[in-house]
């Protein structure tokens, strides 16, 4: 979610990795499924620096869609 572009394309060069963002595509809102529905089906991993300090309170629902 949102990962540095030098992190992100060493992941892309060794997984099917797929960066995303939540203002701008491709856009994944971890409190909010309906905004990429096909996102939150097809990941087998999620790596998350810097993600939930910025979430709006309560962050127990975007915890529990992670």
């Amino acid at each position: 979610m949102t990962d540095w572009h030098d992190y992100a394309s060493k992941l892309a060069e060794e997984f099917a990795y797929q960066n995303t963002f939540h203002d701008q595509k491709p856009r994944l809102d971890i409190s909010d499924p309906k905004v990429a529905p096909v996102l939150f089906e097809s990941q087998d991993f999620i790596i998350s620096p810097d993600v939930f300090e910025h979430v709006s309170p309560p962050i127990n629902q975007a915890l529990e869609n992670v």
